[in-house]
């Protein structure tokens, strides 16, 4: 019997001593980062069969700290769901390598090894909504005014920093979270699911959405370089997915009617109002359902609207926006 374990495969030993799944998730103060949390509560409270005593361990970075109700109901613990919160602001880089590697070295300390480890990217913003040209504001060489001059430059200074700190907050901070998750757990698990909550703004450019099409765009190429580095590093089983939730009635929304008029405000708006959105619960539970079943080919991008075209609010929404 003793020499039968030492013969076991390390993917075969860490199953039969570890059964914890650990999720990463951002952005979950509020809106669809809130609600994959909750479908992950749903998901292992109809499945506890199939994870028998098996734990779900959820741990979750934002801005602002979640309910304590939402955070301690005492429902979770009766079916092995435990919630975690670090308060990271994103955007902002100050100790955040410091902050990630404690906060994953606190979660391994806790549970040991991970039967399987999953990292979703949801954190992000629309950022300016405007069109590329007006972005700054400068006044002609010719212009008298200085004093509209002077306030122009503090202006600029602003659009600058805006531009640099949603960037940050879209693209670096995923990058930074996600390689050093990879680099860490890889020690702690055999497999790991790298999910980005995508959009169409990924492949297809949106009128005055630069900054966010930009960053959309960043992270599903990032993802598809981590399915190609698998290829050849296979360390750990890796798969990346960038998923698509729809339109949904979250934050940006109202970022978006702050912006300057265009068709695709226009168009959301009467989504929107319209009450077409799909419902958060819909789409979150839907993603716990395709990563939990690991069917999906890596490297690929699910769309909801793709994968229950009943949704779409009209026939122009796959040209206009997902």
């Amino acid at each position: 019997f003793f020499f039968f374990f030492l013969f076991l495969s390390q993917n075969t030993y860490i199953h039969l001593i570890a059964m914890n799944y650990l999720f990463i998730v951002t952005g979950v103060s509020q809106g669809f980062g809130k609600s994959i949390v909750e479908s992950i509560i749903k998901y292992k409270s109809e499945n506890s069969d199939e994870y028998g005593g098996g734990n779900f361990i959820v741990l979750m970075f934002g801005r602002r700290k979640p309910s304590d109700e939402f955070l301690n109901n005492p429902s979770y613990k009766d079916c092995n769901v435990s919630l975690f919160f670090q308060s990271q602001d994103l955007s902002s880089f100050d100790n955040i390598d410091t902050v990630l590697e404690n906060s994953f070295r606190n979660m391994q300390e806790k549970h040991g090894n991970f039967e399987e480890v999953f990292v979703i990217n949801n954190a992000g913003t629309l950022g300016e909504a405007n069109y590329v040209p007006n972005f700054y504001n400068f006044e002609s060489n010719d212009s008298e005014n200085n004093n509209n001059n002077n306030n122009n430059e503090d202006k600029n200074k602003n659009v600058t920093k805006h531009i640099a700190q949603t960037i940050d907050l879209n693209v670096t901070s995923v990058i930074i979270l996600t390689s050093t998750a990879l680099s860490f757990f890889k020690c702690y698990t055999t497999k790991i699911q790298v999910i980005d909550i995508s959009s169409l703004a990924a492949t297809v450019p949106k009128t005055t959405w630069t900054l966010y099409c930009t960053g959309k765009a960043s992270r599903r190429m990032f993802l598809q370089v981590i399915n190609e580095d698998n290829k050849y590093d296979d360390s750990v089983d890796i798969k990346t997915l960038s998923f698509g939730p729809g339109i949904m009635k979250t934050r940006i929304q109202v970022s978006v009617q702050s912006g300057v008029d265009s068709p695709v405000k226009n168009f959301l708006s009467d989504v929107v109002e319209n009450n077409k959105c799909v419902p958060l619960n819909i789409s979150s539970d839907l993603l716990l359902d395709i990563i939990m079943k690991r069917e999906y080919e890596s490297g690929t991008s699910l769309d909801i609207y793709d994968l229950k075209p009943e949704l779409l609010p009209s026939s122009k929404t796959q040209t206009i926006n997902k």
